[in-house]
């Protein structure tokens, strides 16, 4: 289980396709036969395992918390922040603290408000956050994960920025 984090900006196209899908394996072997295969380098980020970090970081995701559960996803943080990594509409058809797979869609409407907010995040806030709702949670944590995690949070939120510019919305998937 290697719990890689990507993010993609969809194309309309794309969007409704996956939306039309059930929830589950058709929409994951879409994403992963057509979305992925694209691997369209201007319109995805990887954030690789920096992303559990970086939500944390976020919006104080409750330290201690391994599991994610739908009800503290939407109550931690302030929406625009919580939407980077797993605020969105969940479309996969297991909750999130039980799914094998992580499919987090932010809806185009809301994308530029999510950049907006990303781009008023400095390096020393994140550094400070990260210090405080990272600690413990994982064995990796530390002045190098703290590095490797803000480089992870730049190549986002310059996606975030490309999505709103370009009017996409952004998926979120991550493979646990």
């Amino acid at each position: 289980m290697s719990c890689l984090g990507v993010h993609f900006a969809l194309t309309e196209e794309q969007e409704k396709k996956l939306l039309s899908l059930p929830p589950g394996d058709e929409r994951i072997d879409y994403l992963q036969e057509d979305i992925e295969e694209a691997w369209d380098k201007e319109f995805l980020a990887e954030s690789d395992k920096a992303w559990d970090g970086i939500h944390r970081t976020l919006t104080g995701y409750p330290n201690g918390e391994s599991r994610f559960t739908e009800d503290m996803l939407q109550k931690s943080g302030p929406e625009e922040l919580r939407l980077c990594i797993m605020g969105g509409r969940n479309l996969h058809d297991t909750p999130v603290g039980n799914a094998d797979y992580i499919m987090r869609l932010v809806d185009a409407d809301k994308v530029p408000a999510v950049a907006l907010a990303l781009a008023a995040i400095t390096q020393d806030w994140f550094a400070e956050n990260y210090r405080v709702r990272c600690k413990d949670v994982w064995p990796e944590y530390g002045e190098e994960d703290l590095e490797y995690s803000w480089d992870c949070f730049q190549n986002v939120r310059a996606l975030f920025e490309r999505a709103a510019k370009a009017g996409r919305s952004v998926l979120f998937t991550a493979d646990q």
